[in-house]
């Protein structure tokens, strides 16, 4: 199971995403082989500079995630974005 708490889902994933040392040790290890993600009425609120932020964070994380799903239209979305991302950085 995994825990998320969007309230302050850009700012975490902008430390996840720095070169601090904290995050540094830790990207040698394997990575999450998840591959579908349902959010279900968890709440996701992004503005565009946000969502970039989250799709980076996503990918880092869950680098085989390819559909993320939710009650709100925002997960959709964002599942989109990752998609082009991953689409764009072949």
């Amino acid at each position: 199971m995994i825990h998320f708490n969007t309230t302050n889902i850009v700012d975490d994933f902008k430390k996840i995403l720095e070169d601090s040392p904290r995050f540094q040790q830790l990207r040698p290890l394997p990575r999450c082989p998840l591959v579908r993600l349902d959010a279900g009425r968890i709440p996701l609120n992004l503005d565009e500079s946000g969502s970039e932020t989250v799709v980076k964070g996503m990918i880092d994380i869950f680098p085989s995630l390819t559909l993320l799903e939710g009650h709100e239209r925002s997960w959709y979305k964002l599942s989109e974005e990752i998609t082009n991302f991953l689409e764009d950085s072949k």
